[in-house]
């Protein structure tokens, strides 16, 4: 985690830059009865709710879409909080379609990064993210070597850690059925928070409406002139499986006092999202690990859709992509297809527990998955027993296939021949989830990866095969 800087979120959000992120921000909407809510006359003049202080300022028509982070300054002090609105136009990601685009995840503490693995990074990724101390360390470099490079900061968005303050309001907490406090169970030091707290924390001369407002402050603090913005980690409903949690225990709704639902709960991380959009600049982006996979998002994790500009799916293909059934499989493709049209860049993130012949094996597995069900705004990342794809290159992340001749709305589409096919301008993408070997008969003479010539290909239960023409 990144040390907190409050001085320099302080500094960032001094009156002038406070009243100007009133018309630079967008949030997600809010839960019913949540926050205050602007009010827009019909001339056009936009009352902004400042928390009991009312005031005015006259907007365009096009511009009312955008949202205020509600800020009273008193004596030199800034208040942080959030008011909700509708969403302004999102900044714009590389568009995916045709090619494979990576993502470098550099949270984990482990990474060693020299030059050559900065410069394969720089080369060949389209996305890092870094906490913010290695962030301030190699972002200078990133962007000089590729400055089309999207740098965002890693923040914890629903789990306080050591490096926050110790003393913050005991209403910022979830609680378990017995009122004790939600601790991780892999990181027993890090508390499960509640994204609904309003209640105020001053510190180092800023006051903080709630955990949602604090995280933004957090994000905001930590962005470096190469940044453009924060990926948002745990905005998903992993705190609801017990074995989350220490001691198995599960958060109640400080509303009812009853477990939340999945959907519930996963509109409460949104707020922690709305929170961080509304202050961030213009143009900047709002990542969140939150998809999982295809299951939860079925359930409750679409509610990401359209809220950030793009979500991980942390546990793509459910880390073992040889256990999954066909169904379990194309819910993991079409989860990829529906979130894009949803509006949605998505990060997959395929976490192989797999060694010696099965890398390569799983990893194009993976992969034609993954371009099986990208339309232009689906990003990749493979690791296996915690190596990084930077740390590993393969040359298949080389490959250039062209444009897809074949886009289909469901997954279904793709079925041909018994497995699941995908043209491109350049290549053929085959994949076999089912448990039965299946062999196919192509249209044309490919190429395998090994160069030889094939007219068709036998495919192994759970397996892929990537051609080129």
């Amino acid at each position: 985690m990144g040390r907190w800087r409050g001085t320099g979120w302080a500094r960032a959000l001094g009156v002038a830059a406070i009243l100007a992120a009133l018309t630079a921000g967008s949030v997600a909407p809010a839960e019913a009865g949540h926050g205050p809510r602007p009010h827009t006359s019909a001339k056009g003049a936009q009352t902004v709710l400042l928390y009991g202080h009312p005031m005015q300022r006259t907007v365009h028509r096009s511009r009312r879409r955008r949202v205020a982070v509600a800020a009273v300054v008193a004596a030199g002090a800034a208040t942080i909080a959030v008011v909700h609105g509708r969403h302004h136009s999102a900044p714009s990601l590389p568009n995916t379609y045709g090619s494979i685009h990576m993502v470098a995840s550099l949270e984990g503490g482990h990474v060693q990064l020299d030059q050559q693995k900065l410069q394969l990074i720089a080369q060949h990724d389209s996305v890092v993210v870094a906490q913010p101390r290695k962030m301030r360390r190699v972002g200078s470099t990133l962007k000089s070597l590729n400055p089309s490079l999207v740098l965002v900061v890693y923040e914890n968005g629903m789990y306080s850690t050591p490096s926050d303050p110790p003393n913050l309001p005991s209403s910022w907490y979830l609680l378990d059925s017995s009122g004790a406090r939600i601790h991780a169970a892999r990181h027993p030091v890090n508390t499960l928070m509640n994204p609904l707290s309003t209640a105020p924390f001053r510190f180092q001369g800023t006051t903080y409406r709630g955990w949602a407002a604090f995280v933004a402050g957090r994000c905001v603090a930590d962005q470096t002139p190469q940044t453009t913005g924060c990926y948002l980690d745990m905005l998903g409903i992993s705190p609801l499986n017990p074995g989350w949690n220490a001691g198995g225990v599960m958060p109640v709704n400080p509303s009812n006092g009853r477990p939340f639902t999945p959907g519930g709960f996963e509109r409460n991380d949104l707020r922690v999202a709305a929170a961080t959009r509304s202050v961030l600049p213009s143009g900047s982006f709002v990542f969140a690990n939150g998809y999982s996979d295809g299951t939860p998002y079925t359930t409750a994790t679409n509610a990401l859709n359209g809220q950030v500009n793009a979500g991980e799916a942390q546990t793509w293909l459910s880390r073992n992509a040889l256990s999954l059934t066909p169904a379990e499989w194309a819910a993991d493709v079409q989860m990829v297809m529906s979130s894009a049209r949803a509006g949605s860049s998505m990060m997959v993130r395929y976490q192989c527990n797999c060694s010696g012949s099965s890398v390569d094996a799983q990893r194009e597995y993976a992969l034609a998955t993954y371009l099986l069900a990208n339309t232009g705004r689906a990003f990749f990342d493979f690791e296996y027993n915690g190596t990084k794809d930077f740390e590993s290159w393969s040359p298949l992340y080389d490959l250039n296939l062209g444009l897809p001749q074949q886009t289909e709305t469901s997954v279904s589409g793709y079925l041909r021949g018994g497995a699941y096919q995908r043209a491109y301008s350049g290549g053929l993408v085959v994949v076999n989830p089912a448990g039965s070997q299946v062999t196919v008969r192509l249209s044309r003479t490919y190429r395998d990866l090994s160069g030889r010539q094939v007219h068709s290909v036998t495919l192994a239960p759970r397996s892929a095969s990537i051609l080129t023409t």
